[in-house]
């Protein structure tokens, strides 16, 4: 019964089959020629109403049935729809249903209204909206064993972690509309879906065209919109085509999804890997027959978390087991664009698609700020090339004591090591990323010097040379347009801004927390931009930090980081910052890899 809950406003569960021909109806509507759209929305909202009436002839099994089948699809289309015509147009439709189907909608609830009220609160159902795109009998799928053996169900992107969701619970109790999309930035300071904003408008057309939904994590970052894009379509790139079959693709990201525990891209990848006819086995029991992705499991572990351990003859083995070199290089660089996105996903608080999410006012209100005047100036004065610097007379020495004077924290990551993953990731225990000097590498392992081996005159010339099309220069120009790209503002007022400097600290600390080092970065620069270390106090680093290699551990009071600072950060902002982890988190992964694959080439050519 709760299924027409659709129709009076309340979000509910749709979970039915879909056939082809539900499909093909509502495709129809995905075209950017206005004239073929307006006559594609006079047939479907006809063909609705057709169907609604005859649904209202056949009683009460033929309105449930409707209403599960279609209701989705009315919804999302009349409050999802970045274009305008589309969007009145099924608001105008829901208005009727709501006015036509409301007298049997309500005697149907009500025919067993003890039974309804004993099961569930209408007001907490969390379901997910389908798309056209979308695998049906989501729900089945949906409970999976966690990673400590219990059986858990989320919606959210937020930290489960104890030490965050105490803090964080009793604030983020309200339930918002179902067009919330972070747990951390409030809906207002998130672009509409029918926005006035040129390029905004074109990014959320272009994207329902593509899928039929605006999903969440394009509406969060859709403050960049001149990267935004670019992340998108690099995405559909890598998972469109290439050697590896479509559901070996979708099933490598979503091995990486189940590894960071990101729940957001676990259930995106789920449909996807569904969508392109994946074995819906192989997600709800682990099983899958296919020994290539068996053996690839520990190799996606060590790209997750420890990437400096890939050589030639880690690539050699693969190989050796059945993979060609075309195809495991795109199961990298699918793999790592996955951990971009997740640790996106965790440092903007992602809810899943649909759901319900939750208000999360800012901790600390009214309590004292902790960051002067004096403070504020010092930031904007290291900004701008100020700053004291830090004892060392090189780089590495330098990135050295960067390193030890960032006390690792213990209990939090306590609290959010996994003791077992899915059989979907991989069933390895010690999977929880530490940084190379605090694992004790740097006296087996040397750093990686960008002098000697970088992304964009090495890495990205051998997936050129072993993968058709333009992926390499795509991927290069989301690194390059989220390095540079700037308004020149910060904290939301503050104006005319170099924020350069920001920008490479950011970027060259999450690659020196991977090993890699830039001979020409001033390490000494990192702790006067992000704050000076204080008891009790998530800093910037932290954050930084977390975002690009601890992705399970990104909460409330990782976000709000600056929450007792005079002049706070603006959602903006850190979203920029997350941009700027992830993607560094992206491009160190594929170093590694794609250094370990050149040398294996090397030394196959030298013995024939």
């Amino acid at each position: 019964k709760l299924q027409f809950l659709y129709f009076i406003g309340v979000m509910g569960d749709a979970d039915v089959s879909e056939d082809g021909a539900e499909r093909n109806l509502y495709k129809r509507l995905l075209t950017a020629d206005c004239n073929k759209r307006e006559e594609a929305i006079t047939d479907v909202i006809g063909s609705l109403k057709n169907l609604a009436s005859s649904a209202l002839r056949g009683g009460n099994e033929a309105i449930m049935m409707f209403v599960a089948v279609h209701g989705p699809y009315i919804v999302t289309n009349a409050r999802q729809c970045p274009f305008e015509d589309i969007s009145v147009a099924f608001s105008d439709l829901l208005a009727w249903a709501k006015k036509t189907c409301m007298l049997e909608i309500e005697a149907m609830l009500d025919e067993d209204e003890d039974d309804a009220s004993s099961d569930v609160d209408r007001d907490d159902v969390l379901v997910s909206h389908h798309s056209l795109h979308k695998y049906p009998k989501r729900e089945s799928r949906r409970k999976r064993s966690s990673v400590d053996g219990s059986d858990t169900e989320s919606v959210s992107e937020g930290n489960t972690s104890s030490h965050s969701s105490n803090e964080s619970k009793g604030r983020s109790a309200q339930l918002l509309s179902s067009t919330s999309c972070s747990m951390f930035i409030s809906p207002a300071e998130i672009e509409p879906v029918l926005t006035e904003h040129h390029e905004i408008k074109y990014l959320y057309q272009q994207v329902f065209l593509k899928e039929g939904e605006v999903p969440n994590w394009l509406r969060v970052l859709s403050c960049k919109p001149e990267v935004t894009l670019k992340i998108y379509r690099t995405l559909d790139t890598m998972t469109s085509i290439g050697p590896l079959p479509p559901p070996s693709r979708w099933y490598i990201a979503l091995m990486v999804a189940s590894l960071c525990r990101s729940e957001y891209w676990i259930n995106r990848c789920e449909n996807a890997f569904c969508r392109v006819g994946g074995s819906e086995d192989w997600i709800t029991n682990g099983v899958h027959e296919d020994p290539k992705l068996a053996a690839f499991a520990p190799f996606n572990i060590n790209l997750a978390t420890a990437p400096w351990l890939i050589t030639p003859e880690t690539i050699r083995d693969l190989v050796d087991g059945g993979w060609t070199l075309p195809e495991l290089v795109q199961a990298v660089v699918i793999a790592s664009q996955m951990l971009s996105l997740c640790s996106i996903a965790k440092g903007v608080g992602l809810i899943c698609d649909g759901a319900k999410g939750y208000k999360c006012e800012m901790p600390g209100v009214g309590m004292k700020h902790c960051q002067s005047s004096e403070e504020l100036t010092d930031m904007l004065d290291a900004l701008n090339g100020g700053g004291d610097p830090l004892p060392g007379t090189t780089p590495l020495e330098t990135f050295h004591k960067l390193v030890e004077d960032d006390v690792y924290d213990e209990g939090n990551a306590a609290s959010c090591e996994p003791e077992r993953l899915t059989s979907i990731s991989g069933n390895h225990a010690n999977t929880m990323f530490q940084g190379f000097r605090e694992r004790g590498t740097s006296k087996t392992h040397s750093y990686l010097r960008l002098s000697e081996y970088n992304w964009r005159d090495d890495s990205c010339c051998v997936v050129e040379q072993l993968l058709s099309g333009d992926l390499a220069s795509q991927m290069d120009n989301v690194f390059s347009t989220v390095a540079t790209m700037t308004d020149n503002d910060m904290f939301g007022s503050v104006h005319g801004i170099d924020t350069t400097r920001l920008r490479r600290m950011v970027w060259y600390y999450v690659h020196g927390l991977y090993g890699i080092v830039a001979d020409d970065m001033d390490y000494s620069s990192i702790n006067s931009l992000v704050g000076i270390k204080k008891a009790g106090i998530v800093t910037l680093k932290k954050f930084i930090k977390y975002v690009g290699c601890l992705t399970g551990s990104v909460g409330m009071l990782e976000y709000h980081f600056d929450h007792r600072y005079t002049q706070p950060f603006s959602s903006k902002d850190k979203v920029h910052i997350t941009l700027l982890a992830a993607e560094a988190r992206m491009q160190a992964a594929l170093i590694y890899s794609m250094r370990a694959s050149a040398k294996y080439l090397a030394s196959k050519s030298q013995k024939s």
